[in-house]
């Protein structure tokens, strides 16, 4: 453990370890809300633009964020993540990066 963190007890020691040993399962994101689904098509389109002004905003903008990440708010309830990626796909299919 980091220096100045109490030791884990035995039993969340056994919960970490089972959850290695199953191989770190996690629960699926939950669906983005209308709202937020919105917004990302919105950013979608200025990424993913055909006009070479949209091509040179969207390299410029990509070589500013791709190590940080965006966050969008949902009505101020959620606040969701997203990491900008570039990838060889047109939009809606899957990544192939």
């Amino acid at each position: 453990m980091p220096y100045g963190m109490p030791a884990l007890s035995n039993a969340e020691h056994a919960k970490f370890t089972d959850w290695v040993a199953a191989g770190v399962p996690a629960a699926e994101p939950a669906p983005l809300s209308a709202s937020l689904s919105k917004e990302v098509e919105i950013l979608g389109g200025l990424f993913n633009g055909d006009s070479l002004k949209y091509q040179l905003a969207a390299r410029y903008v990509y070589e500013h964020l791709y190590l940080a990440h965006l966050y969008l708010e949902d009505q101020g309830t959620n606040t969701i993540f997203f990491k900008v990626v570039r990838s060889r796909t047109p939009p809606g299919k899957p990544l192939n990066l």
